[in-house]
Order: C-alpha cells, then structure tokens, then sequence
C-alpha cells in the first residue's frame, strides 16, 4: 500500500477466517506409489489420483449446494438439480474453478493434463494459462476466458495467471490442485 501510495481508506483488509457463506475441505487422495519406478511416475499416479478426486468432487457439487438451499446463508437462487444445466439463452447458470499448478499436459498436474479428462467426463471445461507472448495458444486461451466469463463454459480448468481482476458473480467452487509431492486436493466452495 505504501509503495503505491493508496491510501487506507481504500484498501480492504483480512475480515477474518469465520466466513458462514464458505465451505473448505481438504481432500486426501491415495494411489499406490509403489507401482511408480520413478519419480516422474509418481507424479502421474497422484495426479492421476487428483484428477480421479475432481471428478468425483465435480459430480457431488449439485447435492452439496441442494442441501444448503435452506441454510440461511447459503444463496437462495443455486439449485442443485440444475447446477450443470444450461439456461433458456443456452449459458451455464454456475461456473467453477479449478486452478492447477503448471499448464502441462506431461505433469500429473498440468492444466492440459486435467482439461480434457474433465471434458471427456461430459462437462464443458475450457482451459486457461499465461503463454509466451502473442500466438495461437495464448488466442485460445484468451477465447476461454471470455466464453467462461460469457457462462459458455461451466468449468474452467486454468493457472495462477488466470483471475486477477476477474469478476464473475456465479462462480460456485474453486478446486486447487497441489503439487505433486503433496496427497490433497483443496477445495474451497463459495456458496
């Protein structure tokens, strides 16, 4: 704040880790590391195992938020037997994040690595990741940030480079995907 000289009356401060409209869990993925004959193996049998999780996860987000319809601060306007559905526009009517490490497509934790597993699983998942400089893929990232932004997309698989600034009012969970060395996947849910 004091290098940029913004003044204190403009900066929003920590308001504290008791947050009613939340859910975080952490979820401990397992797999079988002894099948791994290196290192690099290890990390796709956990990633492997993460993406397994997610899966599992983005399927069980419609009961999560069907169960708090009632809760006083859950949102009234979230209904879990349409969470994936599309609306009468044909947009989504909630999105979801889910941030990875890397954009890789080799790690176990690379963005083009989960992307398409999530697509394959029937939702409609786009990916974002910063790039090089000007080119294709920096284009095709840039058009899934603004078909997600546009409620095209209902999931979108993306690093670190993606969301600052970013303001979409139905985003519904976040899912961060941890390092490989580390058996859990973070999930905090914004109800």
């Amino acid at each position: 704040r004091r290098e940029l000289d913004i003044p204190a009356e403009d900066v929003v401060s920590h308001l504290g880790t008791r947050r009613p409209e939340l859910t975080y869990q952490v979820i401990r993925v397992t797999t079988d590391l002894a099948k791994a004959r290196s290192a690099w193996e290890e990390g796709e049998l956990i990633g492997s195992a993460k993406a397994r999780a997610t899966l599992d996860l983005l399927k069980k987000l419609p009961s999560a938020f069907g169960s708090r319809v009632k809760d006083p601060f859950g949102p009234d306007h979230v209904d879990g037997k349409t969470f994936y559905t599309r609306s009468d526009k044909d947009r989504f009517h909630h999105g979801i994040l889910v941030f990875c490490p890397h954009k890789s497509n080799k790690s176990g934790l690379g963005v083009q690595f989960h992307a398409p597993k999530i697509s394959e699983a029937g939702y409609n998942a786009g990916m974002f990741y910063g790039s090089g400089g000007p080119n294709d893929e920096e284009n095709q990232s840039e058009l899934a940030q603004q078909r997600f932004l546009k409620n095209e997309l209902n999931v979108l698989v993306a690093t670190k480079a993606f969301g600052m600034g970013i303001d979409k009012p139905n985003i519904r969970a976040t899912i961060h995907r941890s390092e490989e060395h580390t058996s859990e996947l973070q999930s905090p849910m914004y109800l």
